[in-house]
């Protein structure tokens, strides 16, 4: 039988420990527009794996980026670095190019260009909210 002092142990070794994995690895965040639709719709609210040491994004991957203070975008990682999509979108070395799956009401980098890693906040993981929706977002990778 466990002892007052290693329940309390164990509450607070609990709390400490998804304290530092929502500041250091998880964010929730609400999206903001339709670009993802109807994946992702405005309002709904999701978890993100932020950037860290071990981060990677692939093509396909739902990536989240600050355009500016206070707004942050999720669109799906389209190309990267030295790349020409459809022989009209040349994208640097330092460039990432976003698409929203919303294809003709996307705000994504057919309207603001490339964005650079240093603008990337994190990776889409699940949603949490509306519950009737909630689950794990897959990528849609390209192979």
């Amino acid at each position: 039988m466990l002892k007052k002092n290693d329940i309390l142990f164990l509450i607070t070794a609990a709390a400490l420990l998804s304290a530092g994995l929502r500041f250091f690895f998880f964010k929730g965040l609400a999206v903001e527009s339709n670009s993802m639709f109807p994946l992702l719709q405005q309002g709904d609210q999701i978890i993100i794996l932020k950037k860290n040491p071990f981060f990677r994004l692939h093509t396909g991957d739902l990536a989240v980026c600050r355009l500016n203070p206070g707004q942050a975008l999720t669109c799906r990682l389209a190309g990267r670095g030295n790349l020409i999509i459809k022989r009209a979108v040349r994208i640097d070395e330092s460039g990432i190019f976003l698409l929203g799956d919303n294809y003709t009401n996307s705000l994504d980098s057919r309207v603001f260009g490339t964005v650079s890693s240093g603008q990337i906040v994190g990776k889409a993981l699940l949603i949490i909210y509306p519950l009737r929706r909630a689950g794990f977002l897959a990528p849609r990778h390209k192979r």
